[in-house]
């Protein structure tokens, strides 16, 4: 079965190359990959609060997925030297929040596991590279851009929230972009905006202490029910809402050709992912994927020029991700009082340049039905059977392709 994963440059060149690739820009992108992640920190807690699970549990789940996540950043960067960021899905918690009251702790971590299970079996057996392969590359970047077009849409929006906290980083990312296109863009917005909450005091400092999460083992209980309410749908949605939206962006930025000699890795990503959430799963965690966002953020041109250099900020994520893990409980304090537009608006600008090549690989001229069906469907947000917008967006374009375009095939 491991005859199926993509073969990589290895570890040794990819260490070997980091002096001499690392700098401002792909720092500062993983810097910025590594804030938006930690922003995810109150989601989580809040889901798990309101399902009414104990402190040590919530503080292990949050461990383990940002730990793995960063893990698996680490891992798969420096093996395929490509900007491949892990993180836990947003998705696959709300799709598993509704059944949280239902289940015990052990189901749920049974599920969990069953999940991990076959997400990895599609990676190792290969089949899911022949699925992406055999996809209209139009149609999945259309399903990329809807994605990622709430989140350009939420710099205007944190503009309308908060016109200077979001306008001084805007102003800066323009001016920067314009003088001086050599230095990293967002990181003038990022710490103009970071000047701004220091000196205008919108931030109420109260004490902190640090603290280290501890992880909680839990033995797990295999049941049909949990299967079938929670492995199934938790599979799908990492597969077709996270982990195609990674290989979609790394496609869109041309990692099927670089470094050269290597290709994107899909069924390693897939299988890395199935196997990660195995182990997770041991302590309540429910997910591991690679992150289409954060691939997002350092896989784009705000990384700077050098494309085979752009891994150094999925390795920055990664190492900033599992230090949020460390000291979630610490870190889930601070950031009740940061401002949303703030962290918004400069995850949105970092962003742009891999929403403008998302548009341009998806409405190039090829199968342009399917393009736009999958486009507005995953824009609409909607859930059907438990099952996010990005999964029914591939298929209603592909419908749509298979029917209307069919002269592109």
């Amino acid at each position: 079965m491991i005859r199926h994963l993509e073969k990589g440059v290895g570890f040794r060149q990819s260490i070997a190359g980091i002096p001499s690739r690392i700098h401002a820009d792909n720092v500062s992108a993983g810097i910025v990959a590594g804030i938006f992640n930690i922003g995810t920190l109150l989601l989580i807690t809040k889901i798990l609060q309101d399902a009414g699970l104990p402190q040590p549990v919530i503080l292990s789940w949050i461990l383990v997925v940002f730990t793995g996540g960063g893990f698996l950043s680490l891992i798969m960067s420096l093996y395929y030297q490509k900007p491949i960021a892990g993180a836990w899905s947003i998705a696959g918690l709300v799709l598993v929040s509704g059944s949280l009251p239902y289940y015990s702790l052990p189901q749920l971590t049974g599920g969990f596991f069953m999940a991990g299970a076959i997400v990895a079996l599609l990676g190792f057996t290969g089949v899911i590279s022949r699925i992406v392969r055999w996809l209209p590359r139009p149609v999945m970047m259309a399903m990329i851009a809807g994605i990622l077009l709430r989140f350009g849409v939420g710099i205007i929006v944190a503009l309308e929230q908060d016109p200077l906290l979001a306008g001084i980083p805007l102003i800066l990312f323009m001016v920067s972009q314009r003088l001086f296109p050599r230095f990293p863009a967002v990181l003038s917005a990022l710490v103009g905006g970071g000047l701004m909450v220091f000196f205008s005091h919108t931030i109420t400092w109260s004490p902190i202490v640090l603290g280290v999460a501890r992880p909680v083992f839990v033995v797990p209980e295999f049941t049909l029910p949990a299967l079938v309410g929670i492995s199934l749908p938790l599979a799908l949605t990492i597969i077709g809402a996270e982990n195609m939206q990674a290989m979609g962006i790394l496609m869109a930025e041309g990692y099927d050709q670089h470094p050269p000699g290597t290709t994107v890795p899909m069924n390693a990503m897939t299988a890395a992912s199935g196997l990660g959430i195995m182990i997770v799963s041991f302590f309540a965690g429910h997910s591991l994927t690679m992150a289409g966002v954060l691939t997002a953020i350092c896989s784009g041109e705000s990384a700077g020029e050098d494309r085979d250099g752009r891994y150094i900020a999925a390795l920055v994520a990664g190492l900033i991700t599992m230090m949020f893990g460390i000291l979630g409980a610490t870190l889930v304090h601070v950031l009740e009082s940061m401002p949303e537009s703030l962290i918004n608006a400069v995850a949105g600008l970092a962003m742009a340049g891999a929403l403008i090549a998302s548009f341009r690989s998806a409405f190039s001229g090829r199968f342009s039905y399917g393009a736009f069906f999958a486009f507005v469907t995953a824009v609409s947000g909607i859930r059907v059977l438990g099952i996010g917008a990005p999964f029914w967006a591939l298929l209603l374009g592909l419908a749509a392709a298979a029917m209307l375009d069919g002269k592109d095939w």
